[in-house]
């Protein structure tokens, strides 16, 4: 059996899209023979769904142009747009969008 270029690259592109498809679950949607199981399990999607419970009332949404915290909850200012933050004059603000959560001596809460 002859396979010129055009073939192969043809059957290459072929298999990559029957398995691209195949792991993003687009099969699942077809109707008949063709639908069949996803492969959420390849990316941890099969977990079974637990219920959200924080440890705290959650905020409603709201257009305040403040930080806005639940109940018992507060946060401290470390540094402003323009502070100086070193002896050349450097100054914090521009692309300091950084948030990062601390635990103190390792606890989570």
């Amino acid at each position: 059996m002859d396979v010129n270029r055009r073939q192969f690259l043809t059957y290459l592109g072929a298999g990559t899209a029957a398995l691209a498809s195949l792991a993003t679950g687009i099969p699942a949607l077809a109707a008949g023979p063709l639908s069949g199981k996803t492969a959420d399990h390849l990316f941890g999607l099969d977990a079974k769904k637990t219920n959200f419970n924080p440890k705290f009332t959650p905020i409603k949404p709201t257009t305040k142009d403040d930080v806005v915290l639940p109940s018992g909850y507060s946060y401290d200012v470390i540094a402003s747009y323009g502070d100086k933050i070193n002896p050349a004059g450097d100054t914090f603000g521009f692309n300091n969008d950084f948030t990062c959560f601390l635990p103190i001596d390792g606890n989570p809460e």
